[in-house]
């Protein structure tokens, strides 16, 4: 079953909050790494408006469906952000709000000079719009794993109902651009040239230097990714997006995160191994989501 943009449109809305029982999550709290991790979240929620200034290129704002469906998943993932806040602040952990208002909540270094480069290569060809496409849905894959590997290892039910919601909402999001990326792949030779060099060159997971440096991606993959339901879902990530045309072999979801945890496990032994300890003890509520019928095993 496709998701066409006027079904996406008429399913898109800001993530239901109100139902929630607030004050029952602010009384279960949050862990220092169940708030470390919400604070990465966040950010990188809140600055897909930014990130929409580097997409928005000629091409893509001739073309209804992407534009009207970017339109939409800006609004869904600002109101993500918005409820990680809430969350946070609830559980008096309130987010730093300085670094989006003034300005700086940007991409670092690395990530603007591919956003240069991304935005330059766009300007000049219409079939670059495949790899935004192919690289939204990955992210959108890796969103919705880490919101559910959250919701699965918190202590806070609330939070956790949050969290599952936020999930479901990525999938709807990968859903869509993944059906895009492989209409536009399938139609065009350099299409699939420009993809595979920037999926299996470029891409990583998202957030770095928005959500916070490298030292922060390394503990995000360890705390959600360090066990073997982590592990599988990667695994199935990469086998999704090596489907589509071009891409056989894409391997960089699980590649990108074992070098993270390896990473972290060098730098921060002692919690590391803590995190993985605790993750096991985790392992009967972990359950991997019920695949999309565009990407099913």
């Amino acid at each position: 079953m496709t998701l066409d943009i006027d079904r996406f449109m008429s399913l898109s809305a800001a993530v239901e909050t109100d139902d929630l029982d607030w004050a029952r999550l602010g009384r279960d709290g949050l862990s220092d790494d169940d708030a470390r991790a919400l604070r990465y979240m966040a950010a990188t929620e809140n600055h897909v408006v930014l990130y929409l200034r580097t997409v928005l290129t000629r091409f893509l704002t001739r073309d209804y469906a992407a534009s009207a469906f970017l339109a939409c998943w800006a609004y869904e993932e600002m109101q993500h952000g918005r409820a990680l806040d809430r969350a946070l602040t609830t559980c008096g952990r309130p987010p730093a709000r300085a670094r989006f208002e003034d300005g700086s909540h940007g991409a670092g270094p690395r990530g603007q000079l591919i956003a240069t480069v991304a935005r330059g290569v766009a300007e000049l060809t219409p079939a670059f719009a495949a790899t935004h496409m192919t690289w939204g849905a990955a992210q959108e894959m890796m969103a919705a794993a880490a919101y559910t590997q959250l919701a699965y290892r918190t202590r806070n039910h609330e939070l956790s109902r949050l969290l599952l919601r936020l999930a479901r909402d990525e999938r709807r999001h990968q859903r869509f651009y993944y059906e895009q990326a492989a209409r536009r792949l399938a139609r065009s030779a350099l299409a699939r040239r420009l993809c595979r060099l920037g999926m299996m060159r470029l891409w990583a997971p998202v957030g770095r230097d928005v959500g916070g440096d490298a030292a922060e991606l390394e503990f995000l993959s360890t705390l959600l990714h360090d066990n073997v339901w982590g592990r599988r879902e990667l695994a199935r990530i990469d086998r999704q997006i090596a489907r589509l045309p071009g891409l056989a072999g894409f391997d960089r979801a699980s590649r990108s995160v074992a070098h993270n945890i390896a990473r972290y496990h060098k730098r921060q032994p002692a919690h590391a191994q803590a995190i993985r300890a605790y993750n096991s003890g985790c392992a009967p509520r972990f359950a991997a989501p019920a695949d999309e019928p565009a990407a099913a095993e």
